[in-house]
């Protein structure tokens, strides 16, 4: 919803999301890293309106794991990885992208912002 039609969107499978922009400037893509950083917030914030005030306030939740051990779990998230893909890059394989997202996935999960970036020269 924060993105235009004409910005290409699409589930991967599970709770894996792909967007897609076609940025002509330099300012675009960090235009677009803003709206992206809004939406992590946004979600962070509307999440927090599901637990207790007692859970909000110390950033997480106890509940028994699957091995019916009491356990912490940090509260609902959403992270984000973007990669800035330039028009001469040589390395544009499907390949080589998967595997900078993927690692970009797991770091910016441990992120305070929830958000890592990149890009390809």
């Amino acid at each position: 919803k924060n993105f235009s039609r004409d910005t290409f969107k699409a589930h991967i499978g599970g709770d894996d999301f792909f967007i897609s922009f076609n940025s002509k400037t330099n300012l675009d893509f960090k235009d677009n890293i803003i709206e992206i950083q809004n939406i992590i917030q946004e979600f962070s914030q509307s999440a927090k309106k599901f637990y207790s005030q007692e859970d909000q306030d110390n950033g997480y939740i106890k509940v028994k794991d699957r091995e019916g051990k009491k356990k912490k779990f940090p509260l609902l998230t959403v992270s984000a990885s973007a990669i800035e893909i330039h028009k001469y890059t040589q390395y544009r394989c499907l390949e080589n992208i998967n595997n900078i997202l993927s690692t970009q996935k797991k770091v910016a999960k441990k992120e305070p912002l929830h958000l890592s970036i990149s890009s390809l020269l």
